[in-house]
């Protein structure tokens, strides 16, 4: 095919917004009328095409022309055949009636006129006025490899992402963006607002970094596609219930840690330290739980017996005198044995010098120690529990005052990185430290979660508000009809209909015209003639240039196959987006998704149902 955008000399080459030369609805060609068309009546069209390297005129064949003197055909081989796109299978709907030949709404070339009219369509204008006779037609793919790129990742929800391709209205399209928006900022606002939980989270894992940054975008892609996935509602797809509880699970929780993430961006040391402080109160409240059960008497039976046991024999011995013959038994028992009492030469009692065991200490004796030993160790655990509440008030952080004073219990929940910070060792134990941080602060903390918890209504906000609007889309009929296939079906027989009665459309435009112009008396016009198109630069060989510098034999044919291009295009086109803006089409559509909506309420409404169902 020959390069139909290089230089150009007479500004033809790279046309956009091209019009041909005689629009459809000129005021000097005649009044649209329905009249019937000959098919009997059979005229050969010139038609020019590239053949061997060399350009050749050859015929085709149309019908609806008068037929006219003979004229000598330039031909070495078969023409080459039209490109059109499939004729869709007609399953469904009834087919059109052919109407008026003149442009009149729901002609071929009302479609035309509508194309050329139409702002999206500029493009197929353009496509349409850069093609030679005869050759292909294949609409160029979009440059806009960002916004492609964009939309596949997921990380933004595109408008066109929201309805389907069946049978798409302008209004469907235009009333995306805004859900659409919606939801790629509450998303965007998740992502960037976890990112600090996550991060403290995942800190302590090889490329915690990383593992973070993947952990939030595989989030942020499941929101944005169940946010899609529940917009289409047709009975026939199960997923769309699906998708809207996982976008409400997901927005949730993200909502909900927003503020959590918003806030570890700077406080992460304030979580490490709380944590660290938690543990020392555990210690602290552990020597102080061990302090009150040792002063407890309930908590030291023995002790306690051997002290009343020791005041009544001291009493008893006091009452029976030296005389009385239990008295010897009774001081034993109560003192030791006289010799065991002072030992030489340090006069120290047998039994401490022997260390024999408690229970064989006399009764004043055992009590006497026990009762100082639990004393010491009361002091003991006094003096070190105010020795590390003081080191607390003067340690640096709590983290600090954890490693030095407990490096068992530091190393078993924490660890010092080389930039001298601490970080948590368990992911899970650092996420509910976070957690437990956030919505229990401590007092002197509280006035720095105010913009996490501003964020964290925002994101709530926008995920509600994402939430409801999607929902309302989604529940649109005309929604719902872009993603019916029987609709899509219906729109495409609708169109093949008309590129159908486009060839005798044209022949009765023409026809008028010549007519018209011949009633008239009308010179013809002199320019390009057939057999001057092989001597033409091939940059200006192009629809265009031959509407607006050919003869008149010439500007009808390059019309007639402009016009066939650009309804090629446009089925092209509608085939993949379910484009229905043409009016005649849209309302064809409409009326068959009515009539499809019509027919499912009957199936589902019960024989007998006095409601305001229609029967079957």
């Amino acid at each position: 095919m020959t390069n139909l955008h290089s230089g150009n000399t007479n500004g033809t080459n790279g046309f956009n917004g091209f019009r041909p030369q005689a629009p459809l609805n000129d005021p000097a060609a005649p009044a649209a009328q329905d009249k019937h068309v000959n098919h009997d009546t059979i005229r050969p069209i010139r038609s020019i095409q590239q053949l061997d390297g060399r350009w050749v005129v050859t015929d085709r064949v149309a019908r609806g022309f008068a037929p006219t003197p003979a004229t000598r055909v330039e031909t070495a081989r078969a023409p080459q055949q039209r490109h059109t796109p499939p004729v869709i299978r007609r399953t469904v709907g009834e087919r059109p009636a052919a109407v008026g030949t003149s442009g009149q709404p729901g002609t071929a070339l009302a479609l035309v006129r509508f194309l050329e009219t139409s702002g999206t369509s500029q493009d197929l204008v353009a496509q349409a006025g850069q093609h030679l006779f005869d050759q292909s037609t294949t609409p160029r793919q979009s440059k806009r490899w960002l916004r492609r790129i964009i939309g596949a990742s997921g990380l933004l929800t595109l408008g066109e992402s929201l309805h389907g391709n069946q049978a798409v209205t302008k209004e469907v399209r235009d009333q995306a963006h805004l859900p659409a928006q919606m939801l790629s900022i509450s998303t965007l606002l998740d992502f960037f607002g976890s990112q600090g939980l996550f991060r403290f989270v995942f800190q302590s894992t090889p490329m915690g970094g990383v593992v973070a940054t993947a952990f939030s975008l595989f989030l942020l892609q499941v929101a944005n596609r169940s946010g899609s996935g529940m917009v289409n509602r047709l009975k026939s797809n199960g997923t769309a219930v699906v998708s809207m509880l996982i976008f409400a699970g997901i927005s949730t929780f993200q909502s909900l840690t927003t503020g959590v993430g918003i806030f570890l961006f700077n406080g992460q040391p304030r979580v490490v330290n709380h944590r660290a402080a938690e543990l020392v109160a555990v210690d602290f409240e552990r020597r102080r739980q061990r302090l009150a059960t040792w002063r407890d008497p309930a908590n030291n039976a023995l002790l306690l017996a051997d002290l009343q046991a020791c005041e009544t024999n001291v009493k008893q011995l006091k009452e029976v005198g030296v005389n009385n013959p239990a008295y010897q038994q009774l001081s034993v028992e109560t003192y030791g044995l006289w010799q065991d009492r002072r030992v030489a030469p340090s006069n120290q009692p047998r039994w401490v010098l022997q260390n024999w065991p408690r229970e064989r200490w006399p009764i004043c004796d055992r009590a006497a120690a026990n009762k100082a030993d639990l004393e010491r160790k009361i002091a003991n655990e006094s003096q070190q529990l105010e020795t590390l509440e003081k080191g607390l008030q003067e340690a640096p952080s709590a983290a600090a005052f954890l490693r030095t004073s407990q490096p068992q219990v530091f190393e078993e929940h924490f660890r010092s990185r080389a930039d001298g910070t601490v970080e948590m060792k368990d992911s899970l134990k650092a996420f509910g430290a976070a957690w437990s941080f956030f919505w229990s602060p401590p007092a002197e903390s509280r006035s720095d979660l105010t913009l996490s918890l501003l964020m964290m209504w925002i994101s709530i906000g926008t995920s509600g508000g994402a939430f409801l609007l999607l929902l309302h889309y989604s529940l649109k009929d005309e929604t719902k009809m872009s993603f019916s296939e029987l609709c899509g079906q219906h729109r495409g027989e609708l169109l093949t209909e008309l590129q159908r009665q486009l060839p005798d459309e044209m022949a009765e435009h023409f026809r008028e015209l010549e007519a018209r112009e011949h009633r008239d008396q009308r010179p013809q016009k002199d320019g390009v003639k057939l057999s001057e198109i092989d001597k033409l630069n091939p940059e200006f060989q192009t629809l265009a240039h031959l509407i607006q510098n050919g003869d008149s034999q010439v500007r009808r044919l390059a019309r007639e196959q402009y016009f066939e291009r650009l309804v090629d295009l446009f089925i092209q086109r509608s085939s993949v987006t379910g484009e229905i803006d043409y009016a005649y089409l849209a309302n064809k559509v409409k009326r068959y998704w009515a009539d499809l909506s019509v027919a499912d309420q009957a199936r589902v409404t019960p024989h007998g149902f006095s409601g305001s169902g229609r029967r079957p």
